[in-house]
C-alpha cells in the first residue's frame, strides 16, 4: 500500500501546451515560438510531463478533421484533445499585448481535460521577449 500512495504522491501530472491563436498583431510562426518557450520553462521545472510537439501536432490535425468549424475552445474538443494525448491539462498560450509593446505580456489558460474546466487564467508581464 505504502508504494501505491507515493506512487501517487510523486505523479506528475501530464500537460499538452498549446498556441490559443495569433493576435495582437504577432504571427502564427511567433505564437509557436512562445508555446516553445513556455514548453521549456515547463520541462526544466521537472513538475510535469510534456506531451511530444509530433504528438500533438498530429492530435490537432485528425481533431481539425473531425470537427471542422469548431474552434478548440469547445468543450467536447478539449476533451477530444486530451483523451487522444493521455494529457490531463491543456495550456494554451497566446500574446496579450500588441507587437512591439512594452512590457511583453502572455496570457496563459490552463484547462483540465476532464469536465473540460478551465483551473486558471493569467497575464503574465515581461520586460522582454526573446526568441
Amino acid at each position: 500500500m505504502f508504494l501505491i500512495l507515493s506512487a501517487s504522491i510523486f505523479s506528475r501530472p501530464t500537460v499538452a501546451v498549446l498556441s490559443d491563436g495569433s493576435g495582437a498583431g504577432y504571427s502564427p510562426g511567433e505564437t509557436v515560438s512562445l508555446c516553445e518557450q513556455v514548453t521549456k520553462g515547463l520541462q526544466s521545472s521537472n513538475r510535469v510531463v510534456l506531451v511530444e510537439r509530433a504528438r500533438l501536432n498530429e492530435a490537432l490535425k485528425e481533431i481539425l478533421r473531425k470537427e471542422a468549424g469548431l474552434g478548440c475552445d469547445s468543450s467536447k474538443c478539449v476533451k477530444d484533445i486530451g483523451g487522444m494525448l493521455d494529457a490531463e491539462y491543456l495550456l494554451f498560450v497566446r500574446p496579450a499585448k500588441g507587437k512591439g509593446q512594452s512590457p511583453f505580456e502572455v496570457y496563459l489558460r490552463l484547462v483540465r481535460t476532464q469536465g473540460a474546466t478551465i483551473l486558471s487564467s493569467v497575464t503574465v508581464k515581461e520586460r522582454t521577449f526573446e526568441k
